[in-house]
């Protein structure tokens, strides 16, 4: 039995670019899941190994750096940023 599930243009199209490529691109931000071999899951926290990588351009400027984790948290979940005093919290609008 089969059972069709709808979702917004936007998810179907960062589900499918995730499954089919490994990648999540948006306004200049991309997180790139293609390095990762392995993932736990547990606690609500899914750990990579090795990291995936995270590219964020703001104007002129390209960061790069990479994921060890996300985490889900009250609010949102919450995405460990590599060697940064700065971690990313997603929200829904």
């Amino acid at each position: 039995m089969n059972h069709a599930v709808r979702v917004p243009p936007e998810l179907y199209k960062s589900i499918s670019d995730i499954l089919s490529r490994g990648i999540i691109e948006k306004d200049g931000t991309v997180l790139d899941f293609s390095p990762v071999q392995d993932i736990h899951i547990e606690n609500g926290m899914a750990t990579f190994s090795p990291p995936a990588s995270l590219s964020v351009r703001i104007g002129l400027i390209n960061i790069k750096t990479t994921i060890p984790y996300v985490k889900v948290i009250n609010d949102g979940i919450q995405m460990e940023v590599s060697n940064s005093p700065i971690n990313i919290k997603v929200i829904p609008e």
